[in-house]
């Protein structure tokens, strides 16, 4: 294994834990030991692919939450009220 394969497998095995791997597959019906998802996180191909997943919710994640606070910001311009004062309005 080379050192651009041990970086992305260290990188999953990070983010994803065995305890959380084992779950999932006992909830998807195929339990596996801890060995054996040692070996599914390990494969050089999968790691580099699950980090780039990884990486790509986070993405998506950060713009869904940047465009809501550019929308907030439009509505809060348009009206001349802020998302706050509309809040403590209707919590009275």
């Amino acid at each position: 294994m080379n050192a651009e394969d041990r970086f992305w497998n260290a990188k999953v095995t990070v983010e994803i834990s065995t305890t959380e791997v084992m779950q999932l597959a006992e909830e998807v019906g195929m339990p596996l030991s801890p060995a054996e998802i040692a070996d599914f996180l390990n494969n050089e191909v999968r790691a580099k692919g699950m980090w780039n997943h990884m990486m790509q919710a986070g993405r998506d994640y950060i713009a869904a939450s940047l465009e809501t606070r550019r929308h907030r910001g439009w509505w809060e311009h348009s009206c001349g009220k802020t998302a706050e004062s509309e809040e403590k309005r209707y919590d009275a």
